[in-house]
């Protein structure tokens, strides 16, 4: 293929360009004094111009073959943000094809836990932080000063790499296209007839939803797949303990101690993002299990435990939270007065209530019949728990488009690398987007875009612009699930629905997750690709 560039020379100002360029001047020279003489040609005499065809060789190489793409998302959705997506990319690289394969949430842990364990993985791209233990991830932290040759940029000029941190190995293994600030959203129509205004401590919450239980309402909307059982329990755990960053810090002499960033660490519990300003150590956080230094039966956890078992009371939630993920449906049609969700939402909620399309009733799984009561919403962000020491933050983290590259054999890392960098970068995402916007669902972003200089329509730019950070607690181990490692994540969620059932208290709730990592903690840390010898020596870089 050939590039075509057209030069437009200004025939009166040649001998001026000639005198500037000395006839050995770069291109970028000749064309800043094309420019600048140009403009001053304009008051004085009209100039004619002449044009010239050059033809210039590629300066990118030229690719083949399919990339399986399965991501998380609805399969059922419309396509065109995949038409577009993949026809701007084929405008370079005609001869890769693409199988756009989505899975939806509630299936894609088991699907690509069991793909990833195959002899014969399918996919080439895909959400790999919902599998985030596997060690076969490209990783990506090696390309972010790669030049996107469609662009001429550096990749990391095009694309924001460190909205996460790369992982305890020093890894990238996902590049996230948007961020999201987790908050809750209001029926306002609801809370003026019940006569409560949205609260902002923890014993307000609860004052509010036995008002609306007692007025006939289900107070809120959540699930028990990524809301309750892992976004609040981050936030809550870490109002309560932040300090317990301390237990899973890199120290020095440790094989991925950073000299400039943990170096220059001090713990700083009103720094917004105090989770990020260190290297996360998974062996130094179960070197403290094993030690006891790090218990579930601390006072900071029981007390935690407490307010949580209160303020999550199941009875303040529909009760097919745990088994369903359709909690956004439910609020959008009236059904609760509040919803646990992120800001991608805010989008989609106005949109929605002003009418769903036979798509988007299909998408959300309601009757093709449903009416939809238009009501004024609000925001309000998460309430703090009043006897915590620390002040409330929220989860800030990853949304979009999550994508992971399955390291197979060069050729298909060179394809797929080639493809992801395109996809997040001006170019590709414009098309991403536009492609949304031209669908029959729209589109909603989760927050801030990451990829740079992006055009969205005034009014979603405007709800972007509304979004205040208040700080990540994600990255610093508060997920306690991940401590117990994937093969006991039903049971704790089974034992977190316990306590919120009022079934068993803090106390019982704390002994029985401190038990269960004690008995088990070998099998745990194989889970998590760690041994015992890893943890006896956390200044040791792990064999896997």
């Amino acid at each position: 293929m050939k590039k075509v560039i057209c030069f437009f020379i200004v025939v009166a100002l040649l001998s001026a360009l000639a005198a500037c360029g000395g006839g050995g001047g770069s291109a970028t020279t000749t064309e800043a004094a094309a420019t600048t003489a140009a403009a001053a040609a304009t008051t004085t005499a009209a100039a004619t111009t002449t044009t010239t065809t050059v033809e210039e060789e590629d300066e990118f190489p030229m690719y083949s073959g399919e990339i399986v793409v399965a991501i998380l998302g609805n399969p059922n959705d419309d396509k065109t943000k995949f038409d577009y997506l993949t026809e701007a990319y084929n405008k370079y690289q005609p001869n890769v094809t693409f199988a756009w394969e989505p899975l939806p949430t509630e299936q894609y842990v088991t699907w690509l836990s069991t793909q990833l364990a195959s002899g014969h993985i399918r996919p080439d791209v895909v959400s790999g932080n919902y599998v985030g233990t596997y060690q076969g991830y490209v990783n990506m932290e090696l390309y972010r000063n790669r030049v996107n040759p469609y662009s001429g940029n550096v990749w990391q000029n095009e694309f924001n790499f460190d909205l996460r941190p790369t992982n305890d190995r020093g890894a990238r293994n996902m590049l996230p296209s948007e961020a999201v600030h987790v908050l809750w959203y209001y029926n306002k129509t609801i809370f003026e007839e019940v006569g409560i205004v949205p609260p902002t401590t923890s014993e307000e919450f609860i004052d509010i939803c036995e008002k609306l239980l007692e007025a006939g309402y289900t107070p809120f909307a959540s699930n028990m797949v990524w809301q309750v059982n892992q976004w609040f329990i981050q936030v809550y755990l870490d109002q309560y303990a932040r300090h317990f960053d301390e237990f899973g810090r890199s120290q020095p002499g440790d094989w991925n101690f950073d000299d400039e960033k943990d170096g220059a660490y001090s713990f700083d519990p009103n720094y917004q993002d105090q989770g990020m300003n260190f290297t996360y150590s998974p062996q130094r956080l179960y070197h403290n299990i094993k030690n006891g230094n790090l218990r579930f039966t601390s006072e900071e956890f029981i007390e935690y435990a407490t307010m949580y078992q209160k303020m999550f009371n199941a009875r303040y939630i529909y009760p097919e939270f745990m088994v369903d993920s359709d909690a956004y449906a439910r609020f959008l049609t009236g059904r609760t007065a509040m919803l646990t969700d992120g800001t991608y939402s805010l989008n989609s909620v106005k949109r929605d209530l002003a009418g769903l399309s036979p798509e988007r009733l299909e998408s959300l799984k309601l009757d093709p019949d449903t009416v939809i009561q238009a009501f004024d919403w609000g925001t309000f962000e998460n309430p703090s728990a009043v006897d915590a020491p620390y002040n409330v933050r929220s989860v800030e983290s990853s949304s979009g488009i999550y994508l992971s590259i399955i390291n197979k054999d060069q050729d298909q890392v060179d394809r797929c690398v080639d493809f992801v960098n395109f996809w997040l970068s001006r170019e590709g995402y414009q098309a991403w987007v536009d492609g949304a916007l031209a669908s029959p669902l729209g589109y909603s972003p989760a927050g801030p875009i990451q990829v740079h200089d992006i055009e969205v329509p005034e009014d979603i730019q405007e709800l972007l612009d509304s979004i205040t950070m208040m700080g990540n607690v994600e990255y610093s181990g508060k997920n306690y699930f991940g401590w117990l490692g994937p093969e006991y994540r039903e049971w704790c969620r089974d034992q977190l629905l316990r306590l919120l059932q009022q079934e068993i208290t803090p106390e019982q709730y704390a002994q029985d997750l401190q038990e269960t990592i004690t008995e088990n903690l070998d099998k745990i840390l194989t889970s998590v690709n760690l041994t015992m010898e890893d943890i006896d020596y956390p200044e040791r870089q792990p064999a896997q």
